[in-house]
């Protein structure tokens, strides 16, 4: 794609501005950058700088006008020509690089139809929002390298299926994670066990050379940290990165992707961010582990209200604020004891939670765009799920028939309509047998194979693989 990068500042200075260039660059974009500042030399031809100021040049005259423009005045007359350079690039996509360049940047979207892709903390870019289009638009949501998998998308119409264990038997998958209790690398490895593979767990080292060359797939799984070291030789296996996260982790998962030489990304969400990425890149979201979460208890007599499981800092920290003054908002509102919230605890007490609460609320914070683990943790014990509008959503569920959107100004009121609507446990039980004919860890195997079937491993690396 033709990228634009747009910045009111000295871009050449700001490391932040370049890795991202490069980064897209690598990947086999053409990328330019319009940015504040003189002409100087040694300029590529990808950056094109725009005077903060006019008239440009010396003379008493242009530099009497320029000190006497009003700061407000210059500061449009800035913004225009910044747009004007920008929309003479013709652009596919825009970055803007700081909160006050969205506007901007959805300017230039206007003139040439372009999408823009924000950081999750600035302003959404209006109806040019990568994060919305990519999922409707194939090549905003496709690697340069190739598409994924047409899993999850809205061409996806397969019809609900219950794998049958052991129907794997003889094949074997090596997956790769340091072994915690939150990791979702556990219930994918459980699943993998259930169909009958044989299943290779690394845990510190990935030794190419000791790896059966028989295996279907290497699957190593981005968290947690610290990633695995890996040594040998990269073999002809076919080796896939599940990431689990958004636009603070992109960097560290191209990181991961270059150590282990790997054939495709399985993104768990955000599949806007599939540009990103040298390999082709697949639809993966997290799924229901059955093992673990249970939806016997009946809507109508579960113990109380509202449930919620996950990260509650102890004071403000800008990025889960929201959960706080919410949790603090309804325990206000309900009776004591009919909310239950709880920070750091194991999945088995998650579970038990979540089996006896009749609302689960789910919002993940404002470092990315994530269709977080808690979505499946809530539906698969028989919860109604009452969740932000996360990106990609609507293609694993459907609105109102499986869950309501969060408006976050109006959460108490939304958890009071829901208590109080006798279609809610219906609409929580719908959801459960929708997630158990297409989003149990035992579909993921399903898909996990067929990514890894379908790839001619190393193809994309060559000799220069790494090793």
């Amino acid at each position: 794609m033709r990228i634009c990068v747009l910045a009111t500042g000295d871009a050449v200075s700001n490391p932040r501005i370049t890795a991202l260039a490069r980064s897209l660059r690598m990947v086999g974009h053409e990328v330019a950058i319009v940015a504040g500042g003189k002409p100087a030399a040694g300029d590529g031809d990808d950056l094109f700088r725009v005077p903060t100021r006019i008239p440009v040049g010396g003379g008493v005259l242009g530099g009497v006008l320029r000190r006497v423009q009003p700061k407000g005045l210059r500061r449009r007359s800035f913004h225009r020509r910044l747009v004007r350079r920008a929309v003479t690039l013709n652009p596919q996509l825009i970055y803007p690089t700081t909160a006050s360049t969205v506007p901007l940047a959805d300017a230039v979207a206007r003139a040439t139809g372009a999408a823009v892709a924000g950081d999750p903390r600035f302003a959404p870019g209006g109806d040019h929002d990568i994060v919305r289009l990519a999922l409707v638009d194939d090549q905003l949501s496709t690697s340069p390298a190739g598409p994924g998998a047409s899993f999850h998308t809205s061409g996806d119409d397969r019809d609900r299926w219950q794998p049958v264990p052991g129907r794997y038997a003889g094949r074997k998958v090596v997956i790769a994670y340091r072994r915690t209790p939150t990791t979702p690398a556990r219930y994918l490895h459980a699943a993998l066990v259930r169909a009958g593979i044989d299943v290779t767990h690394v845990t510190d080292t990935l030794d190419w050379d000791e790896l059966d060359p028989d295996n279907a797939a290497v699957v190593i799984v981005e968290s947690p940290y610290p990633a695995l070291a890996a040594t040998g030789t990269r073999g002809r296996i076919p080796t896939l990165l599940w990431a689990h996260h958004g636009e603070h982790r992109t960097a560290a998962h191209l990181r991961l992707v270059s150590r282990y030489g790997v054939d495709a990304v399985l993104l768990a969400h955000s599949w806007h961010l599939a540009h990103r990425y040298p390999v082709p890149v697949h639809r993966f979201p997290f799924g229901i582990a059955t093992e673990l979460l249970d939806d016997s208890v009946s809507w109508g007599r579960r113990g109380f209200d509202v449930g919620f499981v996950g990260y509650i800092p102890p004071t403000s920290d800008g990025r889960y604020d929201f959960r706080v003054q919410a949790i603090d908002a309804l325990r206000a509102a309900l009776p004591d004891g009919h909310v239950v919230a709880a920070s750091d605890v194991p999945p088995e007490e998650m579970a038990a939670i979540y089996a006896d609460a009749k609302v689960v609320f789910n919002e993940g914070g404002t470092r990315h765009h994530p269709i977080t683990m808690r979505v499946f943790e809530a539906i698969g014990s028989g919860a109604a799920l009452l969740t932000e509008d996360s990106p990609g959503l609507e293609q694993l569920f459907t609105p109102r028939a499986h869950y309501r959107t969060l408006r976050p100004e109006k959460i108490v009121t939304d958890v009071a309509a829901m208590l109080a609507d006798p279609t809610t446990g219906e609409m929580a039980a719908a959801a459960t047998r929708h997630a158990a004919g297409h989003h149990t860890y035992d579909h993921r195997v399903d898909e996990l194979l067929a990514i890894a079937d379908a790839i001619s491993p190393g193809e994309l690396w060559g000799p220069g693989a790494p090793t």
